[in-house]
């Protein structure tokens, strides 16, 4: 067993320590606010990428129309409306847990990102592949903030 002695040159090792437990919460905490962030924005990216593969529609406004070509099976989907781009959203849940996902607003994206047999809908997938291309950066960006929180003065 260690013993240690109080005296006036320890007294900010005790400070520290003491701090320690907020410290790395704090730091989880704001790493999962920026990796959130990140996934949003390069999830709403992979919605916006073209050019798209699936069928083409004509989409009437008015007296004009325009053609609009829809995602297909493992493409991250197509949008007309933005509704979809306005739905990704994160949500922390202390120091344990954060979920990634489309919100309750669109109730098509659970069937875009998984499928929906009855209607023959493949997967996208694409909130999937935004996780798994960001896992390295997941990394770094926990080590990063963990680190800055318990070097802090």
């Amino acid at each position: 067993m260690m013993n240690i002695k109080e005296n006036s040159k320890n007294k900010d090792a005790y400070k520290k320590i003491s701090h320690l437990s907020v410290d790395i919460k704090r730091g989880i905490r704001e790493s999962f606010y920026n990796i959130g962030k990140k996934l949003i924005l390069d999830a709403k990216k992979a919605c916006l990428k073209q050019p798209k593969h699936g069928r083409t529609y004509l989409i009437r406004l008015g007296k004009s129309s325009r053609r609009h070509v829809a995602s297909a099976a493992g493409e991250a989907p197509a949008t007309i409306t933005r509704n979809l781009l306005r739905a990704h959203d994160i949500e922390i849940q202390g120091t344990s847990r954060m979920l990634f996902g489309i919100n309750d607003r669109v109730p098509y994206g659970r069937a875009l990102e998984l499928g929906y047999a009855p209607r023959k809908l493949a997967p996208r997938l694409w909130l999937k592949t935004t996780i798994d291309e960001n896992e390295k950066n997941i990394e770094k960006i926990f080590g990063k903030n963990i680190k800055e929180e318990l070097t802090k003065k």
